[in-house]
């Protein structure tokens, strides 16, 4: 199957900055000069922009352009592994669990249960969320009922 024209130019672009044509750092081509290159239109050379933007190659340049960022093979080394084997530590139960009274039902787990623990009040930000409800309160716009955007939220 033929690939679509901005993907085909993405490759190409991609084997000059593969073959240092275009090194790390240097200014690519404009978009009008890739158009009339490669005989297309302006969308199909920002789509092919776009596609080797987003493989992380080049990047935009605000008022200069396009500029080519590394190379598609570029790897980096994994650190080793430490080959030396962690230390083995003997782990004794504290005195405070040996004196929890066992169960009276013998088929019951030993076990304590955290399903009720809460956060000492002294550390819960108690102002900082009602500040937060108060604001939430007060927009009726229904941003708040709304999904964030994929960027984030600018509030």
């Amino acid at each position: 199957m033929k690939n679509f024209r901005y993907i085909d130019i993405a490759d190409k672009i991609e084997q000059l900055i593969n073959n240092n044509t275009h090194p790390a750092g240097e200014k690519l081509p404009s978009l009008r000069i890739i158009s009339h290159q490669y005989n297309v239109s302006i969308g199909t050379a920002i789509k092919a922009f776009s596609l080797l933007e987003d493989k992380g190659l080049i990047a935009a340049r605000e008022k200069s352009g396009f500029v080519a960022l590394r190379k598609s093979g570029f790897r980096t080394e994994l650190p080793e592994s430490p080959h030396n084997k962690p230390a083995v530590k003997d782990v004794r139960v504290s005195k405070i669990f040996s004196m929890i009274p066992p169960d009276d039902d013998v088929h019951a787990a030993k076990y304590i249960s955290f399903f009720n623990a809460t956060l000492d009040t002294t550390m819960t930000p108690f102002n900082a969320i009602r500040r937060s409800i108060q604001n939430a309160s007060r927009d009726l716009s229904g941003r708040h009922l709304q999904y964030e955007s994929s960027s984030g939220s600018t509030l």
